[in-house]
C-alpha cells in the first residue's frame, strides 16, 4: 500500500518555477496510510510545517501551500528536482 507524505511547496519567482522539477520543495517524512489522515494532520500542524520549511530555506523563500502527495508520485518528482529540502525527523507540532 502506498503512503501519503506532506510536501510544502515554496514560493519561487524564477523563470523555471512553473516547471515541477524546478520548484523548491520541503518534504516532511511523516507517512500516512490515507490521504484523509495526511490532510487532517496538515490542517492541524500547518503553521509549524510552514515555519520549519521557511527556516530550512534560511527565511529566503516563503511557503506557498502544502499538499499530501502519494509516495510513488513524490519519488518521481524527487528524482528530477534538485531544489528539495527535507525534514527526516518531523514528529508533529
Amino acid at each position: 500500500m502506498l503512503s501519503w507524505i506532506p510536501v510544502v511547496i515554496m514560493m519561487a519567482a524564477t523563470p523555471k518555477s512553473n516547471e515541477l522539477h524546478e520548484l523548491p520543495l520541503y518534504i516532511l517524512y511523516k507517512q500516512f496510510e490515507t490521504k484523509e489522515e495526511c490532510v487532517k494532520v496538515v490542517l492541524k500542524d500547518q503553521d509549524v510545517m510552514f515555519y520549519k520549511a521557511w527556516e530550512t530555506y534560511k527565511f529566503k523563500l516563503l511557503p506557498n501551500y502544502i499538499s499530501c502527495v502519494r509516495e510513488d508520485h513524490l519519488e518521481k518528482v524527487m528524482f528530477q528536482n534538485k531544489n528539495i529540502q527535507t525534514n527526516w525527523s518531523y514528529n508533529g507540532g
